[in-house]
C-alpha cells in the first residue's frame, strides 16, 4: 500500500489541516514532527521553505496544503460534498480560513506578551525536542521577536 510522509508541526494550522484530512480520508501516512534537524534534509526538496512538507508515494514532494488536498479527492473518502453548491461553499470557506483566519491566529499568538511568551516556548519545545531548556528558551526569544516584528504585515 502507498504511503504519504507528512512533516509538520503541532503549532502549524496548515500542518494540522493536512493531518486531519489524511485521517478523515483514511489514507496511509506517517506524521513526523518537523524538528530543526529534519529541516536540513526535508526543506531542500520543496521550493518554499514552509510546512507542512509532504512526500507522496511516487517520491514527489510538495508543501502547499490546499492544492495537495484537492489533488487527493480521488483517493480515500471524499472531503468535499458532491453538490456543486455545497462544494463551492466549502472551497470558499477553506480559502477564507487559509487567508484570513490566519491573521486572527497570528494576532492572538503574538499581540499580547503572555501569549507570545507561551506560544514561542511551545513552538520551540516542539521544534527542538532534544535541546535543553536554555537552548529552547533562547530560540523562543528569537522566534518571539521575529514574529512580533511581523505583526503589521501578518497579524
Amino acid at each position: 500500500m502507498s504511503r504519504y510522509d507528512v512533516y509538520g508541526a503541532l503549532g502549524s494550522p496548515y500542518s494540522m489541516k493536512v493531518r486531519a484530512a489524511m485521517r478523515a480520508k483514511r489514507l496511509v501516512h506517517t506524521w513526523t514532527g518537523m524538528t530543526a534537524e529534519d529541516r536540513q534534509s526535508v526543506m531542500p526538496n520543496v521550493r518554499a521553505p514552509v510546512i507542512p512538507v509532504i512526500r507522496k508515494p511516487d517520491g514527489q514532494w510538495t508543501n502547499d496544503s490546499t492544492p495537495f488536498l484537492l489533488s487527493l479527492e480521488g483517493e480515500g473518502r471524499d472531503l468535499l460534498p458532491p453538490s456543486p453548491v455545497a462544494r463551492f461553499a466549502c472551497l470558499l470557506l477553506e480559502d477564507m480560513a487559509d487567508e484570513w483566519f490566519m491573521k486572527a491566529m497570528f494576532h492572538y499568538r503574538w499581540a499580547y506578551e503572555d501569549d507570545a511568551e507561551w506560544c514561542a516556548n511551545w513552538l520551540m519545545f516542539d521544534s527542538l525536542p532534544n535541546a535543553g531548556q536554555d537552548s529552547v528558551e533562547a530560540a523562543a526569544s528569537t522566534i518571539r521577536e521575529r514574529q512580533i516584528s511581523r505583526m503589521a504585515l501578518v497579524g
